[in-house]
């Protein structure tokens, strides 16, 4: 299947699984999507996450969610960045996601990056997604 917006497909399958209440999603791999569930993964929105072959020889990405209580609302992923309309952000215009409560994800110069790191790192880049 043709996906134009693979990082929104991600965020969009991590998001259904979350409230359909599944343990773990699965995604088609790709390094870009790797990158971003593994800084998901560090902060804490995803408990482990595999890299396994399927049936047809492809590999997939195994999100295996976090366990959420029942009286905690469920995680919001908001896609920043799109294909027809990019949005960049210089390091000193990076602000924390949620009242520090979440984390943005900053593809930079030097990869993927979470908000955190990238203004520490004095980075800007296109802003991809935020996850609170």
């Amino acid at each position: 299947m043709m996906v134009n917006d693979p990082i929104a497909d991600l965020l969009t399958r991590v998001r259904n699984g979350y409230m359909a209440g599944l343990a773990q999603v699965r995604v088609p791999h790709s390094q870009m999507k790797f990158s971003v569930s593994k800084i998901m993964e560090k902060a804490g929105f995803a408990a482990a996450i595999t890299v396994e072959t399927n049936e047809d020889g492809f590999k997939d990405i195994v999100i295996t969610l976090a366990d959420q209580p029942k009286n905690v609302p469920l995680p919001v992923l908001k896609r920043m960045s799109r294909p027809g309309r990019r949005y960049y952000v210089k390091a000193q215009d990076i602000r924390p996601v949620h009242n520090g409560h979440g984390v943005g994800i900053i593809s930079t110069s030097k990869g993927l990056m979470s908000s955190y790191e990238a203004k520490h790192a004095g980075l800007g880049g296109e802003y991809l997604c935020q996850i609170y």
